[in-house]
């Protein structure tokens, strides 16, 4: 007994939403923290271009552009390309610079992308044939994010402006946030999106990229330059591995793809526009989109064709969840030990802190004696302090009182001047009385003439 067509096709669609993604590990590289893991100063599976000087490797991180120099071309591309038509790419990057730094990142998914593209820039470009995303101040914005899509018939460097060429854009200021940015990009059967850190930037319904393009990232900056620095590119799939698809195509996109041969190429990016707005299929859509039985279930339910093939490919695709489930389950595992580990670790080191604190209970002791020591000295200082000033003041009494005494004593001591002025005026007046006689007797005495 087999189930009913409509449980079947609701199963379907609900393996489908669910479906693991794997990771691409030839499309990727940052994923595990480390950019180059042989740190040999090459990035696996890709390689890098740049001028005037080539992209620096750090141990976690890309450098594209650095900040100290200006006029700065770089890029990386992947060797190998993106086969699979439904996948998520995730790209962690950083800006920053002065003020007034500029420059622009650019997000390749292109056909011959390191040959047609090289170190271009969306506006530098010639013809390329794929999807271009760039991310700058475009317009004097703080940032914007904008999307190009290109079938290899517009020359972009013959376009002046291309704002009529965008066909999906949101504003994100991006600049000297301190923290990697997170744009991610989600192609579907049905829907093509692009987020910037966990927010919607923009999606259409009618996109869908061809398989066997390679990816790139290339960055450029003028003389004031901002520094691009890339953490992460990781790219994963609803496919196990990175093997080009082998669906066969419909007829009718047989057909469509001979009578393209013969006709001539549209000059716009429509072979990218897969799906139907209202105006009949464009010529060279149908080629692009495989025979899956999950295209168109939502609204065709009434003429699924369910098989047995089919119900085993959705058994397998259960089975691949399961297998999923389990080694989610064994990593979170193996982190839980890894996480019980680091636990055990910090544990360790706490007990080391605690035996290193009580060694400084000491520091404590020793700090309360030096406070005792600076009251003893403060105690002595004013007990010298004390003593001092009364020996001064004992010196002073005493200097005074000598001073007096040698005023009393000297004056005491000193010798009379009367005694001496009266023997000095006897003297004198002996002498003169001894003149006056003698002239008395000179003058009494007889004169004798020969």
């Amino acid at each position: 007994m087999y189930p009913s067509k409509s449980s079947l096709a609701a199963l379907l669609l609900a393996a489908g939403a669910a479906q693991a993604q794997y990771l691409i590990n030839e499309l990727s590289f940052g994923y595990d923290g480390r950019i180059s893991p042989n740190n040999d100063g090459k990035v696996p599976n890709f390689y890098l271009q740049g001028t005037p000087n080539t992209p620096e490797i750090l141990s976690n991180r890309l450098v594209l552009t650095p900040v100290a120099q200006g006029n700065q071309r770089s890029a990386i591309w992947a060797d190998n390309p993106m086969n699979s038509e439904t996948w998520v790419a995730d790209v962690d990057f950083r800006a920053s610079g002065p003020e007034r730094g500029g420059g622009n990142l650019n997000i390749w998914l292109a056909n011959r992308g390191s040959s047609d593209i090289g170190q271009s820039s969306v506006y530098t470009v010639g013809r390329f044939e794929g999807l271009a995303i760039v991310i700058d101040t475009y317009g004097g914005t703080g940032g914007m994010i904008r999307a190009f899509l290109n079938d290899g018939s517009i020359d972009f460097t013959t376009k002046p402006v291309l704002d009529n060429l965008v066909f999906g854009q949101c504003y994100y200021s991006y600049r000297n946030l301190g923290r990697p940015s997170q744009i991610k990009m989600r192609q579907e059967q049905d829907n093509f999106k692009v987020e910037i850190d966990g927010r919607l930037c923009f999606e259409s319904s009618r996109i869908q990229i061809p398989a066997g393009y390679k990816w790139g990232i290339t960055a450029a900056t003028p003389d004031n330059p901002d520094s691009f620095e890339i953490f992460k590119m990781v790219v994963m799939s609803d496919k196990m591995g990175n093997t080009a698809a082998s669906k066969p195509k419909t007829k009718k996109a047989a057909s469509k793809k001979q009578s393209k041969k013969k006709g001539d190429k549209e000059g716009d990016a429509s072979k990218f526009f897969q799906r139907d707005n209202g105006e009949g299929d464009s010529e060279g859509d149908d080629d692009l989109i495989p025979d899956d039985p999950l295209d168109g279930a939502g609204d065709k339910l009434d003429v699924l064709q369910i098989s047995r093939s089919q119900f085993n490919d959705v058994n397998a695709r259960v089975q691949s969840l399961g297998r999923h489930i389990t080694t989610m389950y064994r990593t979170l595992t193996k982190q839980t030990q890894q996480g019980d580990e680091r636990h055990a670790e910090i544990a360790k080191l706490l007990t080391d802190v605690r035996n290193d604190l009580r060694r400084l209970d000491a520091v404590d002791e020793m700090q309360k004696k030096i406070a005792v020591l600076e009251r003893d000295i403060k105690a002595l200082r004013g007990d010298l302090t004390n003593k001092l000033r009364a020996t001064e003041n004992n010196f002073k009494s005493t200097l005074a009182d000598h001073h007096a005494s040698v005023k009393d004593n000297i004056v005491s001591a000193h010798p009379g001047l009367g005694k001496l002025v009266g023997v000095f005026v006897l003297c004198q007046a002996a002498v003169t009385g001894l003149y006056i006689v003698y002239k008395r007797k000179e003058r009494n005495s007889v004169k004798k003439y020969i």
